[in-house]
């Protein structure tokens, strides 16, 4: 039987399957469930969260109206591929490579994003990918404008009705999430028939998540039908990966497709081995770094994650992580090295207003704060694959009070310390000792095998695996 890290996500899927035998469109709802559920640690959090929701809901509708009467687009039927896309820079990263494969073979392909982002995302994506960007609200439900307008009142009524419904549904919370099942119920009402038409011919669709409010919804009805749909892996995995929508989970190597079938109980055939274009662009960037090419580096480097904000990590568990960095200033000083922290994108910079003058604090991109580092620290940030790629020994710094934790050290991918001396002393052995970095990242070198698939090549491997599928 499974067992889950957050038993919260087991709840989540439990309650939403048993609800689904009624409305069988409910189980699309269930992580922003699970997300506003770890999330709200109080009534007034939950307040906001059912009055912000009804602001979406209202937005929403709104898009329709406009987006569907007098901005329609009607998909062309030779599209072979499509997309889902957000403005989530991760997503972007690792669905890039894959999209610019097909624009070069000249496949019929689709973009399609939140009409609340298209205007972000025609300023990020490639010049290229534009004339293929296209707004979810946008997507024809058919019919003239009495018809359309008519589907659009009968949504809104359909929806507040569920809403009601939901609330008597004895889930927790039930109440305060009754206005995000509203929003679910609104743009399933108005586009699932549509959309499970559009795919009842056969397409490819991909994403690098099949979760959230559009790409549950579209993942969902493309699941009905014959067509083949794959998400993407995109960063270190949890509990909420799966159950998915999906059809086939494409994932970076042997360690995380054994995850997905061991760990989370999927089937061998909904996984695969596909390797990451992003990370083979960093790979095949830095392949030719010597072993010890990063020993003489100024930076003892700490990869923050937005754990003061997150209610994952307690805020005075990560708080001592922090402070044990910070007491590596003596070594640093030792070896002539400055101690740097990388903040996470959504991490502030307040939360570190207690560091050591000289500390720098840094939002410069990843691979050039790397670039310049010969050590680098985190709890278990997805940067653990940047740095090894760039063959920078990484430490792992834990508490045994953590409870949310991906411990890479077992692969020897990176090194763990549970306390403030153990970390000092392997830190000051390996930047005594140039033949003993040499020998880490050696073993680091050797473990990257158990997490990427062909490594350097893996878009024609993932390219393959969606052709054949």
């Amino acid at each position: 039987m499974r067992k889950f890290t957050d038993p919260q996500w087991g709840y989540a899927i439990d309650v939403f399957r048993k609800i689904s035998a009624r409305k069988k469109y409910a189980e699309k709802a269930r992580l922003e469930y699970f997300n506003f559920y770890v999330e709200c640690t109080s009534s007034g959090a939950w307040l906001k969260t059912y009055f912000t929701e009804w602001l979406r809901f209202i937005k929403l509708w709104a898009n329709l109206f406009y987006f569907q009467l007098f901005k329609p687009v009607k998909p062309g039927k030779d599209i072979e591929f499509v997309f889902l896309i957000s403005n989530n820079n991760t997503y972007i990263q690792h669905l890039k490579g894959i999209i610019n494969h097909y624009i070069a073979e000249g496949k019929n392909i689709i973009i399609l994003c939140p009409a609340n982002q298209f205007s972000v995302l025609q300023t990020k994506l490639d010049k290229d990918f534009l004339p293929y960007l296209v707004r979810l609200e946008q997507i024809s439900s058919g019919g003239n404008f009495i018809t359309k307008t008519i589907r659009w009142l009968y949504s809104f009524c359909a929806a507040i009705t569920d809403g009601f419904w939901f609330w008597g549904q004895g889930v927790e919370k039930s109440f305060y999430f009754s206005s995000s099942f509203c929003r679910y119920s609104l743009a399933h009402h108005y586009f699932s028939k549509e959309f499970r038409q559009f795919f009842s011919t056969k397409r490819k669709l991909i994403a690098a998540d099949d979760h959230w409010f559009w790409e549950s919804l579209v993942f969902y009805e493309a699941r009905e039908t014959d067509s083949e749909s794959f998400v993407l892996q995109h960063g270190v995995m949890g509990d909420f990966q799966y159950p998915m929508f999906a059809k086939k989970f494409l994932a970076w190597g042997k360690h995380d497709a054994d995850r997905m079938v061991n760990d989370f109980g999927a089937s061998s055939n909904e996984v695969e081995k596909a390797g990451s274009p992003f990370f083979d662009r960093v790979y095949l960037s830095h392949r030719d770094v010597s072993s010890t090419g990063q020993f003489d580096k100024p930076y003892i480097t700490f990869l923050t994650q937005y754990f003061f904000d997150s209610p994952f990590v307690k805020p005075e568990h990560y708080r001592e992580i922090i402070q044990r960095f910070y007491a590596l200033q003596p070594i640093a000083d030792k070896y002539n090295r400055k101690l740097v922290i990388k903040l996470h994108p959504l991490d502030k910079a307040t939360h570190y207003n207690d560091r050591g003058e000289n500390i720098i604090l840094t939002r410069e991109p990843l691979i050039d704060i790397l670039e310049q580092s010969c050590i680098a620290l985190t709890l278990d940030s997805t940067s653990i694959y940047e740095t090894a790629l760039l063959k920078i020994p990484i430490f792992q710094s834990h508490l045994k009070e953590i409870t949310r934790f991906m411990d890479f050290s077992g692969f020897d991918l990176t090194i763990k310390t549970q306390s403030l001396d153990q970390q000092n002393e392997s830190i000051d052995d390996l930047l005594s000792s140039e033949l003993l970095y040499k020998e880490r990242i050696a073993h680091q070198d050797k473990a990257l095998g158990n997490f990427f698939f062909a490594l350097g090549d893996s878009i024609n491997t993932m390219a393959g695996i969606i052709d054949k599928g």
